[in-house]
């Protein structure tokens, strides 16, 4: 069987450990075992606590024959592994909620690419990222926002802001609104360029970040 990159990466980690002199097998048994360690206690942490939540909506979930058993598997395969290197409650309260609608609304062959892509876009935001996109996405049907406003608003850096404009552009969440610019002396344009939340970005919002169950 063809290893994965993954795995690749694990056994070079822990054949690079084992070059140490004295202590190498030793460190690579300490570093392996506190990893896997850590892994399943996040693990079994998640979906203890996705369980009391999911057994309020038990009746909502449609039968699991609606499902393609691939995609699932696959979808899960890779929540899976998010779930176990992701440390921060913020973040993984998105993924809780990207889990759930996957099993209200049926995984088919038709969806399987976008929530994919929904899937890595929620595990690759910080969550910085995560807290300007919802601030966007806040604004009124009319209006727009730049990253210079956020950074008055947020008392953030204004470049820190800009790249996280920057991101969540590049992954299709928002859109620069050509009816917003402004200009102010002394200040990079491209901090005053105005944006809106996107319909992929509002689709991302709604199944991954908006806890509406």
């Amino acid at each position: 069987m063809k290893l994965s990159g993954k795995e690749r990466n694990e056994n070079a980690i822990e054949a690079g450990l084992q070059l140490i002199p004295g202590v190498g097998g030793a460190l690579a048994t300490l570093y392996f075992g506190r990893k896997q360690e850590i892994r399943f206690k996040r693990l079994e942490d998640f979906y203890s606590q996705l369980s009391d939540e999911l057994l309020k909506i038990k009746d909502k979930f449609p039968p699991i024959e609606k499902h393609d058993q691939e995609s699932l598997l696959s979808i899960l395969e890779k929540l899976n592994e998010e779930i176990e290197k992701e440390s921060i409650q913020y973040k993984i309260n998105h993924l809780k909620i990207f889990f759930k609608n996957n099993i209200l609304s049926p995984v088919t062959e038709e969806n399987f690419d976008n929530r994919t892509v929904f899937l890595n876009i929620i595990s690759d935001l910080t969550v910085f990222e995560c807290e300007v996109l919802l601030k966007i996405n806040s604004l009124k049907e009319n209006e727009s926002i730049s990253a210079f406003d956020i950074s008055k608003a947020t008392d953030e850096d204004n470049y820190y802001t800009g790249s996280a404009i920057h991101r969540l552009r590049n992954f299709g969440l928002i859109g620069k609104d050509s009816k917003g610019i402004t200009y102010r002396e002394n200040l990079d344009s491209a901090l005053l360029d105005r944006f809106k939340v996107s319909d992929f970005g509002k689709n991302f919002i709604q199944f991954c970040m908006q806890n509406d169950n």
